[in-house]
């Protein structure tokens, strides 16, 4: 019961900063607009690549971890794939025109951090 209890607190938590990391996005695109020269449409498909990268993995990634399962190596790979495309993003140059692309293929790293974290999760 002990090893349950631990596992359920870990994917507790893990799920929480998941969430976490995908709320502070929005409250940051102002900054990150004024910080990084785009337009408002970019900044809608700098939120767009992530909710589609994540929903197209999230179906692929479902099949793949009930056929092969690994759950938990799925949930790590999804958590840290998630922090570490935020702290590269932290050190995307600022106030250069070629920021832009860089920074969507984060954003887009962390759609995909999303797609393996739920599918497995479940």
């Amino acid at each position: 019961m002990r090893g349950k209890n631990f596992l359920l607190g870990l994917l507790t938590v893990g799920h929480a900063a998941e969430h976490w990391l995908q709320a502070i996005f929005g409250p940051i695109l102002p900054l990150l607009k004024d910080a990084v020269p785009m337009t408002y449409q970019q900044v809608g498909w700098l939120i767009a690549m992530r909710q589609l990268v994540g929903a197209a993995l999230n179906v692929g990634a479902g099949v793949v971890v009930d056929r092969v399962g690994r759950r938990r190596l799925f949930l790590a790979i999804g958590l840290a794939t998630s922090v570490i495309s935020y702290l590269l993003m932290t050190q995307v140059p600022m106030k250069q025109d070629n920021s832009y692309p860089l920074l969507l293929i984060l954003v887009g790293i962390t759609g995909v951090s999303s797609g393996l974290w739920h599918a497995p999760a479940m």
